[in-house]
């Protein structure tokens, strides 16, 4: 702190001895030694010896309420004081587990096939070009090609419901004929029928149906039809199959048919055994490979963490480390900044804010709104008592947040609780998404009546000035012009000093007045006149002090304008017209 020093009685006693030693030097008797026949003691001046003292600059309050670089209250480019304090980000990884569904055992189908003879007998072996036809069973004896799909994998239990699972599938269908009867089997026109709720990775003739024509299936051979499985549609599915969220388990059944028509030709029979009908046994054998499961469409609840460090409030300026500092501060601001890259929409809920305090006093609590951050999005929230002028984010009202800066905590507890909408969506099973976390408090010294603030200061250096001399009260009178929109209350303190640090001083009182007015309050906005009295009470104790203590508490008491209730470090305070008072004046021991 920089010392003040007051050169009061001592600037006087240069001007009291001059005047002395001009009084006197005329008549001195130079035979006589005057240190021992006169006593130098004197009194100067009458019942108010007064000394003007001039007037101070305009201090800005940024003098008085000081800011060092690293402090949590900053000033904004406009001079306008406000707090700050940036929370600590969280990186969240957020993954669903994918799982597998077993390759089912389907059974080959095995179909015999009659061809009509002509009525005119049974061609010689390889003579004549007759086609020799043959329709697929339908109904109860249709090629059904029955199956069904089970997970092998255990189920994520973070899957709440299933509509659709994406899955890299092919659907093979294998056709073949029992050897011996003819070189070719010609399919005219076979359809293969997939069950609806297969999403197929290909263009179909018509909705889940593959068809074949014109194709031929050589002795001792097969014919393979591949049919792409990109998904799954749950929602078609009859009742009883598809995701069990009780059990975590996930089947389904059904039925892959085929119809169609065949023939041979009579003139690539191979045997014969003189009867009018040829029977050629057909065999459909349809393979479906283990089942990857991709991704899914459906509801599902990740373990979202988003919880984040506590806020610290160490680093506080001096005027706010104060156990008399109360925060009334009207729009505090507490900004939530989130990069939701996963495909859930989160929602943030039973969320709060505490206040710890600890060294006594009971934690405050703020209940939070619950927030809906959007997947795939950067999100800025803001939740403050009154919206911010130029906030383009989301806002979220919070009437009571100033409670949680009115006692300036040791900390700010952040407990903030995640969870998925309860709602579908399309999600990559296994894939690493993220959501990243960020926020701060800003809080804007634009204050309520209950706001009280706390300015310390000393004056010293005073004791090597006075010592010398019979002092028994000094009255410093000033005018007061405080351009702060706060209530100033000063009292003051005498000190001492035992040559290194600042002491009190027992037996000298220092007491602030205000004449005009029955409190002595220095009103916001105001040019008061003021008066500082110091003391004797304990005789020969004023010689002891070095200076004062001095302590302002402000609050927000006066009524002024909702315009002018912010702190601004521009705003001044002055005095003027200061004078120093010994009354009685000055007792000089000139000895």
């Amino acid at each position: 702190m920089e010392k003040k020093h007051l050169h009061i009685v001592s600037s006087a006693a240069c001007v009291l001895m001059g005047v002395v030693a001009l009084s006197l030097g005329s008549c001195v008797d130079n035979d006589y030694d005057l240190t021992e026949d006169i006593d130098f003691t004197i009194q100067v001046g009458g019942s108010d010896f007064a000394i003007p003292g001039g007037e101070t600059e305009a201090i800005r309050l940024s003098k008085l309420l000081k800011v060092e670089e690293d402090d949590l209250v900053k000033i904004a480019d406009n001079g306008d004081y406000y707090l700050l304090q940036d929370g600590t980000s969280k990186h969240t990884a957020v993954t669903v587990d994918n799982f597998y569904i077993d390759e089912p055992d389907i059974d080959p189908v095995v179909k015999s096939l009659d061809f009509g003879i002509p009525a005119v007998g049974m061609p010689d072996i390889g003579a004549g070009n007759e086609e020799l036809s043959a329709t697929l069973p339908t109904g109860d004896d249709a090629f059904m090609l029955s199956y069904e799909l089970r997970n092998s994998s255990t189920m994520p239990e973070e899957i709440k419901s299933i509509s659709r699972v994406d899955v890299d599938l092919v659907a093979r269908i294998a056709f073949s004929y029992s050897p011996g009867f003819a070189q070719n089997l010609y399919l005219d026109d076979i359809t293969i029928d997939l069950p609806d709720y297969f999403i197929v990775g290909e263009t179909l003739e018509s909705g889940n149906v593959k068809r074949i024509s014109n194709e031929v299936i050589e002795d001792y051979a097969n014919y393979v039809v591949e049919v792409p499985i990109v998904g799954v549609d749950l929602t078609q599915l009859p009742e009883g199959e598809g995701f069990d969220s009780s059990t975590l388990s996930f089947n389904l059944s059904g039925d892959i048919v085929v119809n169609g028509a065949v023939h041979i030709n009579s003139g690539e029979l191979l045997v014969s055994d003189g009867s009018t009908n040829i029977s050629v046994d057909l065999v459909a054998d349809a393979y479906l490979s283990d089942i990857h499961v991709q991704g899914m469409q459906g509801r599902v609840d990740p373990d979202i963490d988003v919880n984040v460090e506590p806020i610290s409030l160490s680093g506080l300026p001096d005027f706010l480390n104060d156990e008399e500092v109360v925060l009334d501060v009207a729009n505090p601001q507490i900004y939530f900044f989130t990069n939701n890259q996963t495909p859930v929409r989160a929602l943030i809920t039973s969320s709060n804010l505490v206040s710890v305090y600890q060294n006594g006093g009971e934690n405050v609590v703020v209940n939070l709104p619950e927030l809906s951050v959007a997947p795939l999005t950067y999100s800025e929230f803001c939740l403050s008592p009154v919206e911010p002028e130029g906030f383009d984010g989301i806002y979220e009202p919070v009437e009571n947040l100033s409670a949680l800066v009115e006692r300036i905590p040791n900390q700010i507890e952040v407990n903030l609780f995640a969870e998925a909408a309860d709602e579908e969506t399309e999600i990559r099973l296994g894939e690493e998404y993220y959501i990243d976390t960020d926020y701060e408090i800003n809080v804007p010294f634009a204050f309520g009546p209950n706001l009280t603030i706390v300015y310390r200061d000393t004056l010293d250096g005073w004791r090597e000035d006075i010592e010398d001399y019979e002092i028994t009260q000094v009255n410093v009178t000033a005018t007061v012009e405080n351009k702060i929109p706060l209530d100033l209350h000063l009292t003051a303190t005498a000190l001492t000093t035992d040559g290194v640090n600042a002491l009190p001083l027992d037996g000298v009182t220092a007491v602030v007045r205000v004449p005009s007015q029955d409190n002595d309050d220095i009103k916001a906005n105001s040019t008061t006149d003021i008066v500082i009295e110091i003391v004797e009470e304990t005789p020969g104790q004023v010689k002891q002090l070095d200076g004062l203590a001095l302590r302002v508490t402000a609050d927000g008491s006066s009524e002024v304008s909702a315009d002018n209730r912010i702190l601004n470090s521009n705003q001044t305070l002055q005095l003027r017209n200061v004078k120093l008072k010994v009354p009685g004046g000055v007792k000089i021991d000139l000895n």
